[in-house]
């Protein structure tokens, strides 16, 4: 998508301290529970792209004649969320497969055309 982007990371031999449900009835639900799991190392990964996009997108301004982007390059947070099994990593790859194709529908599309009645 030209206005965000999606991504798996793959965190190996990371803790899995908080990810496990603490609700009974969502034992085997494949459900993360009340208490979120730690983002330390993520949030040093997500900090680290966007630090070196940012860098590389400003000297590509300066040195090719990029456009100057009108704003903030990145928004201030991003979201996450645990894959929990094979199945689950399955459909978010396709959904990540599948998404550029929903531009045209976007309502953060400035080029899109929109049917009467909508807004």
């Amino acid at each position: 998508m030209p206005n965000h982007m999606h991504g798996i990371i793959f965190i190996v031999g990371a803790p899995l301290v908080g990810a496990l449900s603490v609700d009974p009835r969502m034992v085997g639900k494949d459900r993360a529970g009340t208490r979120p799991a730690p983002t330390t190392s993520l949030g040093n990964i997500v900090g680290l792209f966007k630090s070196i996009s940012t860098h590389q997108y400003a000297i590509n301004v300066n040195a090719n004649n990029w456009t100057v982007f009108p704003s903030t390059l990145w928004q201030r947070n991003y979201y996450e969320r645990i894959i929990r099994n094979e199945d689950e990593l399955n459909r978010i790859r396709a959904y990540i497969l599948n998404n550029p194709q929903q531009w045209d529908n976007d309502d953060n599309n400035p080029l899109r055309i929109f049917s009467p009645g909508e807004t």
